[in-house]
């Protein structure tokens, strides 16, 4: 009774309940290791490294996300979509690892790698979950479930952000990488387990395109639609202004908070709030 109140109340149709529980769930470990982990990858830098280096780290951040982007293009239509996703999370591992391994003797790179590395993965993240999501659901279905489970990202992002402080002062920020790895190895296991148990057949591939013609076809159709000219530029200027509104914020926030714990709870807690403010929204509305 309650099942079917649910469904009802959230809109999933017979058929759906099994595969949307269990992507659900993948989407809420994927999130959750982001957040705790740039919370304190951010915290971990301004406190070892220093705002003063900040400039320097946001050119850094779009050119390796830039190089990110370009490697997961080369592989997207050449590879099957639960297969990368295995992939990625594999290479954000190791790449997590040799960060923790560097941050032993507090060598600044790791702090630098570590940040960067989880801001990278988020957008590759962000990009190629709702690609894998999409080979489980029809057109007409993806509209309603995508919002239901997009939600699993906002409740991890609240969970996880009100728990961290109590995660950060009891495992401390430098220890959070280990954390992130043992999620990142649950998250391996779901992405190529379920396809197997709810019986889909991964999507044939087409033929493969080659970077350099995936970034033309990009330019050209920005440059012959005023409507994605437009929407470049805005979101040109809103990333800009997002860091410089973060870097203001991250300098009032070092004025309180010295260490790094107490930075990474911080940051971990205001994401939650954020994420409260948007699930209703996104649960409740999007959905319909």
């Amino acid at each position: 009774m309650v099942a079917a109140w649910l469904r009802k109340l959230l809109n999933i149709r017979p058929g759906e309940g099994r595969r949307t529980i269990l992507l659900y769930g993948l989407y809420f470990i994927l999130v959750l290791g982001s957040v705790w982990g740039e919370s304190a990858a951010e915290a971990l830098f301004i406190e070892r490294v220093g705002l003063d280096s900040f400039s320097i780290l946001f050119i850094a951040e779009a050119a390796f996300t830039l190089l990110a982007t370009l490697v997961y293009t080369a592989f997207v239509d050449r590879v099957a979509n639960a297969r990368l996703l295995a992939a990625i999370c594999v290479v954000l591992f190791i790449a997590l690892g040799a960060a923790a391994f560097l941050m032993a003797p507090g060598l600044p790179v790791a702090f630098f790698l570590f940040y960067l590395v989880g801001r990278a993965s988020r957008v590759i993240f962000t990009v190629h979950v709702w690609t894998y999501i999409g080979d489980f659901y029809d057109t007409r279905a993806a509209r309603r479930i995508f919002p239901i489970i997009g939600s699993a990202g906002r409740i991890s992002g609240f969970l996880g952000g009100l728990a961290f402080p109590f995660v950060v002062g009891a495992a401390h920020a430098e220890n959070i990488p280990y954390i992130w790895m043992g999620l990142l190895v649950v998250a391996t296991w779901m992405a190529l387990f379920i396809p197997r148990h709810v019986g889909i057949e991964p999507p044939s591939m087409g033929r493969p395109v080659g970077v350099l013609e995936n970034f033309r076809g990009g330019w050209k159709a920005i440059r012959s639609s005023r409507l994605l000219r437009l929407l470049a530029v805005s979101a040109t200027a809103m990333t800009t202004l997002l860091a410089l509104i973060g870097f203001q914020a991250n300098y009032v926030f070092f004025q309180t908070y010295r260490s790094a714990d107490e930075l990474a709870g911080l940051f971990g807690l205001l994401t939650g709030v954020a994420n409260a403010i948007a699930l209703p929204f996104q649960l409740f509305l999007l959905s319909r």
